[in-house]
């Protein structure tokens, strides 16, 4: 009857550390989905300001996501924050854009169209 209740006991301490890694899990991805829309409106309320194109990129120091237009990524270049990148390495490390610029618009999906093509 002892290992009854100890199987019991292991199995229920088991069963708690699944639930809460899984909870953990959960409440993480909520919070970077939040983190991006947060973002990206951000970055449309920038974007009817001055018309330019920002990238929504993971910030290197904070790991938090941010909304970036090109002069604010070569500041975090030269600081050494970020590495030097093109323009397609831009589109293709960014998690959206936001631009009213249709040729940046059609570059971005292609870029991400072949990424998933590569990945499947």
């Amino acid at each position: 009857m002892a290992n009854l209740f100890k199987d019991f006991w292991t199995r229920l301490k088991i069963d708690y550390q699944e639930w809460q890694s899984s909870w953990i899990i959960r409440w993480n991805m909520r919070r970077r989905i939040k983190q991006v829309q947060q973002a990206i409106d951000r970055a449309k309320a920038y974007n009817e300001k001055d018309h330019r194109t920002y990238y929504i990129l993971e910030d290197p120091l904070t790991r938090s996501v941010a909304a970036l237009n090109s002069s604010d990524i070569k500041l975090l270049t030269r600081r050494g924050v970020l590495k030097k990148m093109t323009l397609f390495e831009r589109l293709e490390k960014s998690i959206d854009i936001v631009t009213s610029n249709h040729l940046i618009i059609n570059q971005y999906k292609q870029i991400k169209q072949s990424k998933a093509q590569k990945d499947e």
